[in-house]
Protein backbone atom coordinates (compact mmCIF):
# COMPACT_ATOMS: atom_id res chain seq x y z
CA UNK A 1 0.00 0.00 0.00
CA UNK A 2 2.85 2.36 0.84
CA UNK A 3 4.32 1.73 -2.57
CA UNK A 4 0.98 2.44 -4.25
CA UNK A 5 0.68 5.71 -2.30
CA UNK A 6 4.14 6.69 -3.48
CA UNK A 7 3.24 5.95 -7.08
CA UNK A 8 0.03 7.97 -6.82
CA UNK A 9 1.91 10.84 -5.18
CA UNK A 10 4.54 10.72 -7.94
CA UNK A 11 1.87 10.85 -10.66
CA UNK A 12 0.00 13.71 -9.03
CA UNK A 13 3.15 15.80 -8.67
CA UNK A 14 4.19 14.91 -12.21
CA UNK A 15 0.76 16.00 -13.43
CA UNK A 16 1.34 19.28 -11.59
CA UNK A 17 4.33 19.90 -13.88
CA UNK A 18 7.03 18.86 -11.43
CA UNK A 19 10.16 17.80 -13.38
CA UNK A 20 10.67 14.06 -12.93
CA UNK A 21 14.33 14.62 -11.92
CA UNK A 22 13.11 16.44 -8.81
CA UNK A 23 10.67 13.64 -8.08
CA UNK A 24 13.40 11.03 -8.42
CA UNK A 25 15.87 13.24 -6.58
CA UNK A 26 18.53 12.52 -9.19
CA UNK A 27 19.65 13.69 -12.62
CA UNK A 28 22.35 12.12 -14.80
CA UNK A 29 25.35 14.17 -15.92
CA UNK A 30 28.36 12.85 -17.82
CA UNK A 31 27.50 9.27 -16.90
CA UNK A 32 27.00 9.86 -13.18
CA UNK A 33 23.96 10.52 -11.01
CA UNK A 34 23.75 13.84 -9.19
CA UNK A 35 21.37 14.56 -6.34
CA UNK A 36 19.02 17.42 -7.26
CA UNK A 37 16.32 19.38 -5.47
CA UNK A 38 14.43 22.64 -5.96
CA UNK A 39 17.47 24.70 -4.91
CA UNK A 40 19.45 23.86 -8.02
CA UNK A 41 19.16 23.79 -11.78
CA UNK A 42 18.71 20.30 -13.20
CA UNK A 43 21.92 19.32 -15.06
CA UNK A 44 21.33 19.20 -18.84
CA UNK A 45 22.91 16.91 -21.39
CA UNK A 46 23.75 20.00 -23.47
CA UNK A 47 26.04 21.19 -20.67
CA UNK A 48 28.26 18.11 -21.01
CA UNK A 49 30.02 19.88 -23.89
CA UNK A 50 31.68 22.15 -21.29
CA UNK A 51 33.49 19.11 -19.84
CA UNK A 52 34.43 17.89 -23.34
CA UNK A 53 36.06 21.27 -24.04
CA UNK A 54 38.02 21.57 -20.78
CA UNK A 55 39.25 17.96 -20.96
CA UNK A 56 42.35 19.01 -22.91
CA UNK A 57 43.76 20.65 -19.79
CA UNK A 58 44.67 18.04 -17.20
CA UNK A 59 45.60 18.65 -13.58
CA UNK A 60 44.32 22.20 -13.58
CA UNK A 61 43.14 24.50 -10.88
CA UNK A 62 39.49 25.07 -11.76
CA UNK A 63 36.93 27.69 -10.79
CA UNK A 64 33.25 26.80 -11.27
CA UNK A 65 31.03 29.89 -11.08
CA UNK A 66 27.42 29.24 -10.05
CA UNK A 67 28.06 25.60 -9.24
CA UNK A 68 24.45 24.61 -8.41
CA UNK A 69 24.41 20.82 -8.01
CA UNK A 70 28.20 20.85 -8.31
CA UNK A 71 28.05 18.78 -11.50
CA UNK A 72 30.68 20.78 -13.42
CA UNK A 73 33.23 21.09 -10.60
CA UNK A 74 32.81 17.48 -9.49
CA UNK A 75 32.93 16.07 -13.04
CA UNK A 76 36.04 18.12 -13.86
CA UNK A 77 37.78 16.46 -10.89
CA UNK A 78 36.53 12.96 -11.69
CA UNK A 79 37.56 13.32 -15.35
CA UNK A 80 41.08 14.41 -14.39
CA UNK A 81 40.71 17.99 -15.65
CA UNK A 82 41.02 19.51 -12.20
CA UNK A 83 43.50 18.65 -9.49
CA UNK A 84 41.56 21.00 -7.26
CA UNK A 85 38.57 23.26 -7.67
CA UNK A 86 36.83 26.22 -6.13
CA UNK A 87 33.05 26.16 -6.59
CA UNK A 88 31.08 29.30 -5.88
CA UNK A 89 27.38 29.98 -5.66
CA UNK A 90 25.13 32.73 -4.30
CA UNK A 91 22.82 30.11 -2.76
CA UNK A 92 23.71 28.53 0.57
CA UNK A 93 21.25 25.68 -0.14
CA UNK A 94 22.84 24.96 -3.51
CA UNK A 95 26.27 24.74 -1.85
CA UNK A 96 24.94 22.30 0.76
CA UNK A 97 23.53 20.11 -2.00
CA UNK A 98 26.76 20.30 -4.03
CA UNK A 99 28.66 19.16 -0.92
CA UNK A 100 26.30 16.18 -0.66
CA UNK A 101 27.13 15.30 -4.27
CA UNK A 102 30.86 15.58 -3.51
CA UNK A 103 30.48 13.14 -0.66
CA UNK A 104 28.32 10.74 -2.65
CA UNK A 105 30.86 10.69 -5.48
CA UNK A 106 33.92 10.62 -3.17
CA UNK A 107 35.37 13.94 -4.31
CA UNK A 108 37.26 15.87 -1.66
CA UNK A 109 39.36 18.51 -3.47
CA UNK A 110 36.60 21.10 -3.86
CA UNK A 111 36.43 24.27 -1.85
CA UNK A 112 32.82 25.53 -1.72
CA UNK A 113 32.44 29.30 -1.35
CA UNK A 114 29.32 31.43 -0.96
CA UNK A 115 29.76 34.43 -3.24
CA UNK A 116 27.80 36.80 -5.46
CA UNK A 117 30.02 36.92 -8.54
CA UNK A 118 28.30 40.09 -9.78
CA UNK A 119 29.64 41.95 -6.74
CA UNK A 120 32.71 40.03 -5.56
CA UNK A 121 35.82 38.81 -7.33
CA UNK A 122 37.62 35.61 -6.31
CA UNK A 123 41.04 36.43 -4.85
CA UNK A 124 42.76 33.44 -6.44
CA UNK A 125 43.75 32.75 -10.06
CA UNK A 126 42.92 29.67 -12.12
CA UNK A 127 43.96 27.58 -15.13
CA UNK A 128 40.35 26.92 -16.09
CA UNK A 129 37.21 28.93 -15.34
CA UNK A 130 33.94 27.18 -16.14
CA UNK A 131 30.37 28.42 -15.81
CA UNK A 132 26.81 27.77 -16.83
CA UNK A 133 25.38 31.16 -15.84
CA UNK A 134 21.74 32.33 -15.79
CA UNK A 135 21.46 33.33 -19.46
CA UNK A 136 17.74 33.38 -20.12
CA UNK A 137 16.57 36.93 -20.71
CA UNK A 138 13.66 38.47 -18.82
CA UNK A 139 11.49 38.27 -21.95
CA UNK A 140 12.36 34.64 -22.70
CA UNK A 141 11.75 33.66 -19.09
CA UNK A 142 8.05 34.54 -19.45
CA UNK A 143 7.78 32.06 -22.34
CA UNK A 144 9.61 29.20 -20.63
CA UNK A 145 7.99 25.80 -20.27
CA UNK A 146 5.98 25.69 -17.03
CA UNK A 147 8.00 22.61 -15.91
CA UNK A 148 11.08 24.79 -15.84
CA UNK A 149 9.61 28.12 -14.82
CA UNK A 150 7.47 26.77 -12.03
CA UNK A 151 10.16 24.64 -10.42
CA UNK A 152 13.77 25.51 -11.12
CA UNK A 153 15.33 28.39 -9.18
CA UNK A 154 14.74 31.76 -10.82
CA UNK A 155 18.24 33.03 -10.05
CA UNK A 156 19.80 30.00 -11.78
CA UNK A 157 17.81 30.59 -14.96
CA UNK A 158 17.59 34.29 -15.68
CA UNK A 159 19.52 37.49 -15.03
CA UNK A 160 16.16 39.34 -15.20
CA UNK A 161 17.74 41.48 -17.91
CA UNK A 162 18.97 40.81 -21.48
CA UNK A 163 20.68 37.48 -20.68
CA UNK A 164 24.21 38.87 -21.08
CA UNK A 165 24.75 40.27 -17.54
CA UNK A 166 27.03 37.51 -16.28
CA UNK A 167 29.17 37.49 -19.43
CA UNK A 168 29.83 41.22 -19.07
CA UNK A 169 30.89 40.63 -15.49
CA UNK A 170 33.10 37.69 -16.50
CA UNK A 171 34.78 39.81 -19.17
CA UNK A 172 35.49 42.43 -16.51
CA UNK A 173 37.09 40.05 -13.97
CA UNK A 174 38.60 37.37 -16.23
CA UNK A 175 42.04 38.96 -16.74
CA UNK A 176 42.37 39.08 -12.96
CA UNK A 177 41.34 35.49 -12.19
CA UNK A 178 42.75 33.62 -15.20
CA UNK A 179 46.34 32.38 -15.28
CA UNK A 180 48.53 33.40 -18.19
CA UNK A 181 47.97 30.27 -20.27
CA UNK A 182 44.49 29.61 -18.85
CA UNK A 183 41.11 29.64 -20.53
CA UNK A 184 37.45 30.03 -19.66
CA UNK A 185 34.52 28.03 -20.99
CA UNK A 186 31.00 29.38 -20.62
CA UNK A 187 27.70 27.87 -21.64
CA UNK A 188 25.66 30.07 -23.99
CA UNK A 189 22.05 30.43 -24.98
CA UNK A 190 21.29 29.10 -28.45
CA UNK A 191 19.56 32.43 -29.09
CA UNK A 192 22.66 34.51 -28.44
CA UNK A 193 24.32 36.67 -31.03
CA UNK A 194 27.93 35.54 -31.60
CA UNK A 195 29.04 39.07 -32.49
CA UNK A 196 27.64 40.37 -29.24
CA UNK A 197 29.52 37.75 -27.21
CA UNK A 198 32.70 38.51 -29.19
CA UNK A 199 32.35 42.21 -28.49
CA UNK A 200 31.79 41.58 -24.77
CA UNK A 201 35.10 39.66 -24.68
CA UNK A 202 36.89 41.98 -27.11
CA UNK A 203 39.95 42.24 -24.81
CA UNK A 204 40.72 38.57 -25.49
CA UNK A 205 42.39 37.61 -28.76
CA UNK A 206 41.22 34.03 -28.82
CA UNK A 207 37.49 33.28 -28.85
CA UNK A 208 36.03 30.01 -30.09
CA UNK A 209 32.37 28.99 -30.34
CA UNK A 210 30.96 25.47 -30.02
CA UNK A 211 27.70 23.83 -31.04
CA UNK A 212 25.92 21.14 -29.03
CA UNK A 213 24.60 17.74 -30.15
CA UNK A 214 21.57 19.48 -31.69
CA UNK A 215 23.79 21.90 -33.67
CA UNK A 216 22.71 24.82 -31.49
CA UNK A 217 25.17 27.45 -30.31
CA UNK A 218 26.10 26.21 -26.84
CA UNK A 219 29.51 27.30 -25.54
CA UNK A 220 32.34 29.77 -25.89
CA UNK A 221 35.99 29.30 -25.01
CA UNK A 222 38.07 32.35 -24.19
CA UNK A 223 41.85 32.00 -23.96
CA UNK A 224 44.11 34.34 -22.06
CA UNK A 225 47.00 34.57 -24.51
Amino acid sequence: NDFLNQVVDFLIRRANNTPFQYLLGYAPFYGRDFIVDYNVLIPRQESEILIDIVKEKKGSKVLDIGTGSGCLAITSLLEGVASRADAIDISENALLLAKKNSEALNVSDINYIKMNILEDTPSDSYDVVISNPPYISKNEYKDLDIHVRGNEPLEALTDMSDGYTFYRRYAFILKKILNKSGFAVFELSQFFNKQKISSIFKNFSNIKFYKDINSNLRAVKISND
